[in-house]
């Protein structure tokens, strides 16, 4: 994502920021050879003969490519050369990341449990404001203003009296930080739903050894039960957006949480789809990471996870900052989580009416809160679709598939009619798109705050159903195109393949 130009001493970036950048990468990470000559080829390259006493001189480091003349001394050439190369490091180790299995024993909770919570009296929550601009965008700059969300199937609204970062807003998953966070726990705030926490008695286990981990709808249980290597503290009964509450401060000691070496303190999981892992402070001066959470119920569904954090001492009124910001959220309608928890194989899905299909493993069906299904393949931007009786991008109803065609080709998408199919015992015309454009083309309700956007390539089934209108099934690719397009083209032709209709009950 990009971020604003920011100010560090070179000694702090070379011997501080690695570190922490190198620590927020999941998988497998450098070893600490190569991190340690990394670090000295940087410094040797960058110290020169009027500066070497120097130790406390202060530069500026704009990670954006200057304009060339801005680029006047040797200096700056090789900052800007080190910073591109922690992110090609770092950009290279997210995409390692390795898959965990998603069916798991279960950690069972004592039968009998001590709490020693508080319970204070709720201020007057903020009003949930309709009218609030849908955030539909992810990684960029948010102005003061009032926002709503989405994506974790519950919306909710929040107003911002100073510009902050908005980094991931999508699955289920909304992170907010500071402008010069670099990365997870260093001034942010996540909010996610929880299928489950961690085994408190040893959240330091991977995924597979923790089983289906605590309910999630007991996190008092797993406060009581969680290990003393975390402290615990400000714990309360309370309240959050107008919904009921349990919130704690935690506190980790000086754990090495860097990829590839020591373990991260687990949190929780939204159906092993999101994993939320608390990490510690920088390992060249190891200090105690901080969190705040909130565990909000959501009635009878998976209840909502807010995690404040910050993994150095210094950034304490980060706190006082996110505060104010969550003073003025509340939420609207609770709605259900929008990952389905389904192992792979026969599954019925709530898509189009109701439909039994083959769920590959690796997969995740998702409730778009927008009103459509998903089937997502892995990590990648990919995904099959389910589309009801959409409109086009003004609200007009599309009552025909040429209709629909005459849609497409308005927002500017190629559309080309390859040879139809049966989708159990129902013609379906089938067309390739291919689109550059980033304004919605479809609309699922008048009042649809994002809409369906034409993806960069795709295949698009249209079926005219005698008793549930004009429904589209969809393989969607939007970066990478020529590697993973054929990857999501082959699981919707497997799951269409399989479909049938049904009545859900």
């Amino acid at each position: 994502m990009p971020r604003e130009p920011w100010q560090r001493k070179w000694g702090d970036i070379v011997a501080d920021d690695l570190e922490v950048m190198m620590r927020y990468v999941e998988g497998e990470g450098p070893s600490p050879e190569f991190v340690a000559t990394l670090r000295e080829r940087i410094v040797a390259e960058t110290a020169s003969p009027e500066n070497a006493a120097d130790d406390e001189r202060v530069f500026e480091i704009n990670v954006q490519p200057p304009p060339p003349d801005h680029v006047t001394t040797t200096r700056r050439q090789w900052i800007l050369v080190a910073v591109a190369t922690i992110i090609v490091i770092v950009g290279f180790l997210a995409l390692s990341r390795g898959s965990n299995d998603r069916r798991l024993d279960t950690v069972n909770p004592p039968e009998e449990q001590t709490t020693s919570t508080v319970t204070t009296s709720p201020a007057v929550p903020a009003t949930f404001a309709t009218d609030a601009p849908l955030l539909t965008e992810e990684f960029g700059h948010l102005e003061p203003g009032n926002y709503r969300v989405d994506t974790l199937g519950t919306p909710f609204t929040f107003t911002l009296d100073q510009p902050q970062a908005l980094q991931d807003n999508h699955r289920a998953h909304f992170v907010l930080s500071h402008p010069g966070s670099q990365g997870s726990s260093d001034r942010d705030i996540t909010f996610m739903r929880l299928s489950a926490l961690s085994n408190p008695a040893e959240p330091t286990a991977s995924l597979e050894a923790s089983g289906e981990g605590w309910p999630a709808d007991d996190f008092a249980g797993w406060l009581d039960t969680l290990t003393d290597e975390i402290v615990v503290s400000n714990r309360e009964s309370t309240t959050f957006g107008g919904l009921k509450a349990i919130r704690a401060d935690l506190q980790l000691g000086e754990t090495d949480c860097r990829g590839g070496e020591g373990s991260c303190v687990l949190f929780g999981t939204n159906n092993l789809f999101n994993v939320k892992s608390l990490s510690a402070g920088s390992t060249t001066a190891p200090l105690p990471s901080r969190f705040r959470i909130w565990v909000v119920e959501q009635d009878d569904q998976d209840p909502l996870a807010v995690i404040v954090g910050i993994n150095r001492e210094s950034d304490q009124d980060w706190f006082d900052t996110a505060d104010t910001i969550l003073s003025t959220l509340a939420f609207g309608d609770i709605g259900p989580n929008p990952i389905l928890d389904l192992p792979a194989g026969r599954v019925e899905l709530p898509f189009v009416g109701g439909v039994r299909t083959e769920l590959s493993g690796g997969s995740f069906a998702m409730l778009d809160p927008q009103g459509f299904g998903k089937i997502v393949l892995g990590d990648w931007e990919v995904h099959s679709g389910f589309l009801s009786n959409p409109l086009d991008s003004t609200g007009n109803v599309l009552e025909t598939p040429d209709d629909l065609v005459a849609a497409l080709e308005q927002g500017n998408e190629t559309v080309t009619e390859v040879e139809s199919i049966v989708i159990d015992g129902i013609n379906a015309r089938v067309f390739d798109v291919a689109s550059a454009s980033t304004e919605r083309t479809l609309m699922l309700t008048r009042d649809d705050g994002k809409g369906w956007h034409s993806p960069a390539r795709g295949r698009i089934w249209v079926i005219d159903h005698p008793d549930r209108g004009l429904l589209m099934l969809t393989a969607e690719a939007f970066e990478n195109v020529d590697m993973i397009f054929p990857l999501v083209l082959a699981q919707t032709e497997a799951i269409i393949e399989s479909l049938e209709f049904i009545e859900l009950g």
